[in-house]
């Protein structure tokens, strides 16, 4: 939302992360913030451990990257391979086709 203030409850608002300035927590999308909460809140997303991404729409897409960034092994899954050349590209170490 474009505002300088505003109330809100509580559970709709997401601290922003130490190492983040205000500016670039601005940037992330409803998706970004989406994906990052799902990969960071349980403290599962460890070095060495593997996650596992569905598809290719905005939050897998991002799930992908922060599970990366965080040292995890990514499967990823997706019903093109076009879409899997994507998720690669992103970092997924391994994508499965379903279709």
């Amino acid at each position: 939302m474009a505002t300088e203030h505003a109330v809100l409850d509580e559970q709709w608002a997401v601290r922003v992360p130490d190492h983040l300035s205000w500016e670039e927590a601005a940037c992330l999308s409803c998706a970004g913030v989406t994906a990052r909460c799902s990969i960071t809140s349980t403290g599962m997303a460890k070095p060495g451990r593997t996650a596992l991404t569905l598809g290719t729409g905005d939050v897998s897409l991002f799930a992908v990257q922060f599970a990366k960034l965080m040292g995890c092994r990514v499967i990823a899954t997706t019903s093109s391979d076009a879409k899997a050349d994507k998720l690669r590209r992103l970092g997924a170490d391994d994508v499965v086709n379903y279709l």
